[in-house]
């Protein structure tokens, strides 16, 4: 999966999640409902539409992140919520989209 806080995306998955598919409806409502797991959703979305897995884009420099000390993946049962998503996603989209890579 890819973080949304560092990704590069095709308008189109954008496009597609903020359309009125009932689908992307049910999908924002839980998220915004959760206020967690946006990102969870638009890599289902990428999936879907794709049928590939995120591609793996290098910059120049090493990519550094630092565990943080707050925040939402700070809070008690986070890990657990995420496992939730995406087992509730994979409900609502009928399958599991996701591929199996890694990079």
């Amino acid at each position: 999966m890819i973080i949304t806080n560092l990704a590069f995306a095709d308008i189109s998955f954008l496009d597609y999640y903020f359309s009125d598919e009932p689908l992307m409806e049910e999908v924002r409502m839980y998220v915004d409902d959760k206020f967690n797991c946006e990102d969870i959703a638009l890599n289902f979305v990428a999936s879907m539409l794709t049928c590939e897995g995120p591609l793996l884009v290098r910059g120049r420099d090493a990519y550094v992140t630092y565990d943080p000390i707050y925040g939402i993946s700070r809070k008690p049962g986070h890990m657990k919520m995420r496992s939730k998503c995406l087992n509730d996603f994979t409900e609502m989209f009928g399958f599991m989209p996701l591929s199996d890579e890694q990079a």
